[in-house]
């Protein structure tokens, strides 16, 4: 098997497209046009994980070469039997580089990179970017002890983005509409006939259904979902 393993300057392994290719019996171009197709709806731009290789003949040809998070998400799609082939790979691949000589980081290249990976969930998700800046930088002080708020620009507000697009949880949404509280606006949302609680959770109705979205969430063994709203639904439907 070959070992096409590259790594970034705060020593995160990546594995190719070849490797995927050959893990998974697919061609390398279809399991490329696959991580293109996969990297334009996560709106990352593709040069990010560009590399290339020299075949046997001395010629150069392209691949990719990804970190952990984008090659879990890109096997998603793919069967189960060749999802435990890579996810077996990545065990191998992770315990080679415990054996190696780690890399002393500074508290600070380490907050910068937690920092990323909390963004980079977190706009995977859809959370607002102010609410996702303020909460990732809570868990880098929590996890590596740095206090990021001073050197941090903050993103505008969600208020100033166009209501028609967006959709918050309560706490926001009632923040963005002038609402006293998340439960004000819950209450405010059942009198409109569009959420019901039930076993103490609050469940969209069937009116309520076109204007709400799930958003999963899990930590440790704990998992669950909060509502999400249309904004200028709800604002149309209490004005």
């Amino acid at each position: 098997m070959s070992t096409d393993l590259t790594t970034f300057t705060h020593a995160t392994p990546t594995m190719s497209s070849r490797e995927i290719a050959e893990l998974t019996g697919k061609r390398h171009d279809h399991v490329m046009a696959d991580i293109r197709k996969m990297l334009n709806e996560l709106e990352i731009q593709s040069p990010e994980f560009s590399g290339d290789y020299t075949d046997n003949s001395g010629r150069r040809y392209p691949c990719f070469n990804l970190p952990k998070r984008e090659t879990y998400i890109l096997v998603t799609g793919y069967s189960i039997p060749l999802r435990a082939k890579v996810i077996d790979r990545w065990q191998e691949l992770e315990a080679t580089q415990q054996q190696q000589p780690s890399v002393m980081l500074l508290p600070g290249q380490r907050a910068a990179i937690e920092l990323k990976a909390h963004l980079d969930i977190a706009s995977l998700l859809g959370v607002p970017l102010h609410y996702a800046q303020i909460e990732a930088v809570k868990a880098v002080k929590a996890e590596v002890g740095v206090d990021l708020h001073p050197l941090l620009t903050y993103a505008p507000a969600q208020d100033n983005i166009p209501t028609e697009v967006v959709m918050l949880e309560p706490t926001e949404a009632a923040r963005v509409l002038g609402i006293q509280s998340a439960q004000a606006f819950n209450l405010k949302l059942a009198s409109l006939g569009w959420q019901t609680k039930t076993n103490g959770t609050w469940e969209p109705t069937k009116a309520g259904e076109a204007h709400c979205a799930k958003h999963s969430w899990g930590k440790g063994p704990k998992s669950g979902y909060n509502l999400k709203w249309n904004v200028s639904a709800v604002r149309r439907a209490i004005s």
